[in-house]
């Protein structure tokens, strides 16, 4: 079983690109709909077609597409590296409200 049952993809239609439910219409284009329409009623005002669940899933086969990485960084790259040098310097105190450091 699929796991985005609404997420197809033919070799025949499109070069094989994941489209919704078979149509013309890609995943990559309901991201970039998404990207460039301010909510969400505006989108579905341009694209009446889109069911809220089928956004849902073009989001979710574009997050599973794209691969987690965890660098290790040699040490002479950790020294150089800001963020690295800030953690090391700052006191580890608790923040008297929150308790956050």
């Amino acid at each position: 079983m699929t796991r985005f049952r609404r997420i197809t993809s033919d070799p025949e239609r499109l070069n094989g690109q994941p489209c919704i439910r078979n149509l013309r219409r890609t995943v990559r284009r309901v991201l970039e709909a998404l990207a460039t329409h301010p909510d969400r009623d505006a989108l579905r005002r341009e694209y009446p077609e889109l069911e809220d669940e089928e956004i849902r899933q073009a989001l979710g086969d574009a997050a599973a597409a794209l691969e987690d990485r965890l660098l290790d960084l040699p040490r002479s790259a950790r020294g150089s590296c800001p963020i690295f040098r800030w953690r090391s310097a700052r006191p580890q105190t608790r923040h008297r409200d929150h308790g956050l450091s």
